[in-house]
């Protein structure tokens, strides 16, 4: 019988068979291949309509006065279309070829890819000591544990984002290049690398930096030659001073005057941090850049990068939970609809822009606005997924019986930790969840509406409606909640657990409240001691030293707290401890001589009353001051301004 099978197999008429099964086989398989590139529709007519009344409404109900946009499929453009006026006052119109866009972090995925260029061609490891290529600073070690590329390109380096400078500059004399910024300005952590994901912008600049120390040329060259030209990227540049070829084409940032009932033009801005967010491209060069990825690392059937470089890109290479995408390098792993999205988005202001690379279907798409709520980008995008992969399939929860435990408040942990910056960058993102039956709910604090999630697994919650927006509760060593892993937006965020009076309404309280009585106080003092001469009265020796020690101490109080409330989340906004270290400890040591008046302040105010020197009003005033005082010396001991951290 075991003889008949194998005659039977070897038969010439079973061999054309087993050929024509082969040939079925590769077949079905090639169409399955050809099905996942081709799931946009061959007629386009309906979709670009389609598309067309998306962005268009968008645009509209979110005030949006341009974009661009980038479709692509396989290896072809599917689409590129401008909307909107690059120029309303010279009346230009948007190409999506030539026009300008700013994207702001979307950058960061480029320099990703720049620094995966450095590996591919062997000039670094990703997971070596990034010191090695560091001469005027290095970064600490935790426990043995250096920084390494990997780290810098996960968001997982640990760095604090305390910076000495701004952002972003509207004169182009106050730009600093990366080696100025870095002087200014070295890194500082808050944390072993590995631990956690604290999103950095500083973080990104760094990796331009050490791209310039590695090649011996400036990052914006270097991007440049081994990115931008190999990818036929001939209008994207990192360049904050552009060359005059570049000007004609850029994009004017625009915001709607509700009064005027128009738009008013927006100040160009200058990047100081440029690896991580000051880009300027096109729609069609995103095209090229999302084709290189999903053709594993060709474009028009040249490889431009390694394909087992690309693939790293493309792996979640850090994530705190299982559940959770993560970052890989110059992406964030999200999903709809149980598919896979390799995603990055760009905030700035007047600024937004999306990112979208969908590996299991061969498609991509990118979008961007100058002006206008970037909520539009979240509506834009999400009925795009909708439309290309479907309904979001219905989750089956399962009821958490201790949802009590997850309540409370959560912050962003994008912070400075240590230092004079903590107060100002503690007020950002945050969630306050609460219990709704077994589920959790909170206000989404970029949508404004309420949000409700159920738990699916272990700690585990997923949104009702977007299974893929996820939060994750992390435990301490003691089983306690501590924090939270997120996906929110498309985005990884840490989120920490904190008490009543680290929410953002007591922190601006703690900011303002005493910053306003300190204001009143060095006017109403004055004008109290003036009256009072013209009524020819006297006060004792000590009510008038209790009163002008007052004084003294709410001008000077004053005017610390007028630095904080103004001055962009620092004090000394271009001050530098590393270039103007006399100034810096100088104004600490002040602060500090200042608190300490603070006390007195609350010294004297039982010694007013106690001695009976002032009516009802004056003795409402002087507590007025002593709460105020009090919340004074809270700020500066918050602040660590008492251990000089600047």
């Amino acid at each position: 019988m075991k003889n008949e099978r194998l005659f039977y197999c070897q038969q010439p008429g079973n061999r054309f068979l087993k050929k024509g099964l082969m040939l079925a086989l590769l077949t079905l398989i090639t169409f399955s291949f050809a099905y996942a590139q081709k799931i946009l529709p061959e007629d386009k007519r309906d979709f670009l309509a389609f598309l067309d009344e998306v962005i268009e409404g968008a645009m509209k109900e979110y005030e949006v006065p341009n974009a661009t946009f980038a479709l692509v499929q396989g290896s072809e453009i599917y689409m590129i279309k401008g909307y909107g006026m690059a120029n309303i006052e010279l009346n230009n119109a948007v190409n999506p070829s030539t026009t300008l866009f700013r994207v702001a972090s979307v950058s960061k995925s480029l320099t990703a890819t720049a620094v995966i260029t450095l590996a591919d061609r062997g000039l670094i490891a990703l997971d070596e000591n990034v010191n090695r290529w560091l001469p005027h600073f290095k970064l600490k070690e935790f426990n043995g544990n250096p920084v390494t590329w990997h780290d810098l390109l996960t968001h997982s380096a640990g760095l604090d984002d305390k910076v000495y400078f701004p952002t972003y500059v509207e004169n182009d004399d106050e730009y600093l290049s990366l080696e100025e910024a870095f002087s200014s300005s070295p890194p500082v952590q808050f944390t072993q690398p590995g631990k956690v994901i604290r999103y950095s912008n500083q973080g990104y600049a760094l990796l331009g930096y050490l791209i310039e120390q590695v090649s011996g040329i400036r990052f914006e060259d270097y991007v440049k030659q081994y990115v931008f030209e190999p990818l036929e990227m001939q209008n994207s540049s990192f360049e904050q001073l552009l060359l005059s070829r570049y000007e004609d084409h850029l994009v004017s940032a625009y915001k709607m005057d509700e009064e005027l009932g128009e738009f008013v033009q927006q100040p160009q801005i200058f990047v100081n941090e440029m690896p991580a967010g000051g880009m300027y491209t096109t729609a069609e060069d995103m095209a090229h850049y999302m084709l290189m990825h999903i053709n594993k690392g060709k474009l028009d059937d040249h490889q431009r990068i390694s394909s087992p470089m690309l693939a790293k890109m493309h792996q979640s290479q850090f994530s705190l939970h299982p559940h959770l995408g993560g970052y890989g390098y110059g992406f964030w792993h999200t999903s709809y609809n149980g598919h896979p999205i390799l995603a990055h988005d760009g905030n700035g202001p007047s600024i937004a822009s999306r990112l979208m690379i969908l590996p299991e279907q061969n498609v991509g798409f990118f979008i961007a606005q100058q002006g206008g709520s970037n909520k539009s980008l979240l509506d834009i995008s999400d009925k795009l997924l909708n439309k290309i992969l479907g309904n979001v399939n219905p989750i089956e929860p399962t009821a958490s019986e201790k949802a009590e435990t997850y309540t409370g408040l959560y912050k962003d942990n994008r912070y400075v930790h240590k230092g004079y910056f903590k107060l100002p960058t503690r007020i950002g993102l945050e969630l306050d969840i609460k219990a709704k039956g077994n589920n959790l709910v909170f206000t989404d604090p970029l949508e404004g509406i309420e949000r409700e999630y159920v738990e699916i697994a272990p700690d585990l919650f997923s949104r009702l409606d977007r299974p893929e927006v996820k939060l994750a509760f992390i435990k301490d060593e003691a089983g306690k909640v501590s924090g939270i892993q997120s996906m929110l937006y498309h985005t990884a965020l840490d989120f920490e657990r904190v008490a009543w009076w680290e929410t953002n309404t007591f922190l601006l309280i703690l900011l303002i409240f005493p910053t306003i009585i300190f204001f009143l106080s060095t006017l109403i003092i004055p004008i109290k001691v003036l009256i009072r001469r013209l009524r020819k009265k006297t006060w004792t020796k000590p009510e008038s030293s209790i009163l002008w020690f007052n004084w003294v101490f709410s001008l000077l109080a004053f005017i610390i707290m007028a630095f904080f409330v103004l001055g962009d989340l620092s004090p000394l906004p271009f001050l530098s401890p590393q270039t103007n270290a006399v100034a810096v400890y100088s104004f600490l040591t002040a602060t500090l001589l200042v608190s300490i008046m603070a006390v007195g302040v609350t010294f004297t105010f039982f010694i007013a009353i106690r001695s009976t020197f002032w009516r009802w009003y004056g003795i409402l005033g002087h507590l007025v001051l002593s709460v105020a005082s009090l919340l004074f010396l809270v700020f500066s001991v918050y602040s660590d301004i008492f251990l000089f951290l600047p």
